[in-house]
């Protein structure tokens, strides 16, 4: 039920990601995401939906509104379906009819937050301390100089409840489990551009970590 929960997810950001373009409101593309999980059987959103495109993207929480995308702007989408009392949770982050110097900016920032996602993912195992997976992502983002601008753990646990244990936070005692299912979501905020921020749902299994989420990033 989870793992089509995280399938329901992934099919309703493919249609939002298309949705992007300079001139849709945030709100529009909320909309999208909504009408799709509607169609393919979801029960509902896991939480209100999330689309913060330029500066609004640097609040990691901002909820869909009316503001318009515009041209080079960065639109991060943070989304979930609920199905028979399971939720996901997945977040992608993309430019807006990309340009130029935009562009550029958008690679690099982009760039780094997936390394840390990937270093996150990669280092997960069995009995880990929350908190040291955390610390993975987190020196990633630290070494290219933007630690002051990742502000809020790595993740979090998922299931019959949008956040539950195991809490993958620097302040965490949690240690990660074999059938634990938590997000890895990394995100760098820069208050006068926007926000990146990536987001995969995994399970711990016996052998290491299995990235439940399929969605391109």
């Amino acid at each position: 039920l989870l793992q089509t929960a995280v399938n329901l997810a992934d099919s309703a950001m493919e249609q939002a990601l298309q949705s992007v373009h300079s001139g849709v409101a945030e709100i529009e593309v909320a909309k999208v995401i909504e009408a799709c999980l509607r169609d393919l059987g979801a029960d509902a959103v896991a939480f209100d939906t999330i689309v913060g495109t330029g500066v609004n993207g640097a609040l990691p929480h901002h909820r869909a509104e009316k503001t318009l995308i515009r041209k080079g702007d960065p639109v991060v989408i943070d989304m979930g379906a609920l199905f028979k009392g399971y939720r996901s949770d997945l977040t992608r982050t993309v430019l807006a009819d990309p340009s130029g110097k935009s562009h550029e900016k958008f690679e690099e920032i982009y760039g780094i937050v997936l390394e840390a996602q990937l270093a996150a993912e990669k280092a997960a195992e069995p009995g880990m301390r929350a908190a040291d997976l955390d610390r993975v992502s987190r020196n990633v983002i630290e070494k290219n100089g933007y630690g002051s601008y990742f502000g809020h753990g790595l993740g979090h646990g998922v299931g019959l409840d949008i956040h539950e244990r195991p809490m993958v936070v620097p302040s965490s005692t949690d240690v990660i489990e074999i059938g634990s299912v938590f997000t890895i979501e990394p995100g760098i905020y820069l208050p006068d551009w926007g926000g990146v921020r990536i987001e995969d749902v995994v399970l711990m299994e016996e052998s290491g970590p299995r990235v439940l989420t399929k969605s391109p990033k």
